[in-house]
């Protein structure tokens, strides 16, 4: 025991504010039961009470689960992001000239022109 080196006083000051800075961390956080689920803890605690589901069930749940997200986005859930939509005209005065083209093309007519 005699050559044991005493702790350092800079160490376990830096230890006890690293303790505060956590304490002071996970206060300002989330409340526990507003948290989103680790998945991971999730399956690890289904299993502990026997209920976690069969590897046929859980392929049957990610099928079943793609097949939703298809149906409601109309798009694979594994695809590729696709490209975003284009942005609209720079001014107004170039919106108001492709309105005016599109009602010519659509309707064959000049919509700034006089009624007959």
């Amino acid at each position: 025991m005699a050559d044991r080196v005493p702790p350092c006083p800079r160490r376990a000051w830096l230890a006890g504010l690293a303790v505060l800075f956590a304490m002071g961390a996970a206060a300002q956080g989330v409340p526990p039961d507003e948290r989103e689920p680790n998945p991971a803890a999730v399956r690890a605690a289904e299993q502990a009470a026997g209920d976690a589901a069969s590897a046929a069930e859980a392929r049957r749940d990610a099928q079943v689960t793609n097949q939703l997200y298809r149906e409601l986005t109309g798009q694979n859930p594994h695809a590729a992001p696709t490209a975003p939509a284009p942005t609209p005209m720079q001014t107004p005065a170039q919106d108001a000239r492709a309105e005016d083209q599109l009602y010519r093309e659509l309707t064959g007519q000049n919509p700034n022109a006089a009624p007959r």
